[in-house]
């Protein structure tokens, strides 16, 4: 297929990312909804077992599109190799850091209102 005819995709995000720490023998085991320019387009997933992700697209224009997008996106950081896979995983990173950020911030709320504070402090 031609590149000329694939949709110019702008963005490339992830929702609903699950971990499975119990399978992440090798790799990381998680599956995540993957959407371009917010449109949701199919799934990302590793079993954990040290194989590269696996990519379940209904449309295979927009995997093509996921690719192509993949591609200058890691050429533009640096490492060609895998980039569909390097952008998932980077993804999947941001996704663990805001979980750790929502509990730490959820902790210190516990610890406020255990302690008879507010949290605010003006």
């Amino acid at each position: 297929m031609p590149r000329s005819n694939l949709p110019i995709v702008t963005s490339v995000t992830i929702k609903d990312y699950k971990p499975v720490p119990e399978l992440s023998a090798v790799t990381l085991a998680f599956s995540a909804s993957v959407y371009l320019d917010g449109r949701h387009v199919g799934r990302a997933a590793n079993h954990g077992t040290g194989d590269c992700n696996r990519y379940y697209f209904d449309d295979p224009v927009m995997l093509s599109a996921f690719r192509a997008y993949a591609r200058a996106w890691g050429k533009e950081h640096g490492d060609p190799s895998e980039p569909e896979d390097l952008l998932i995983a980077t993804l999947c990173d941001d996704e663990e850091l805001w979980r750790i950020v929502r509990t730490a911030k959820l902790s210190d709320e516990d610890r406020s209102r255990r302690d008879g504070r507010s949290g605010r402090t003006d």
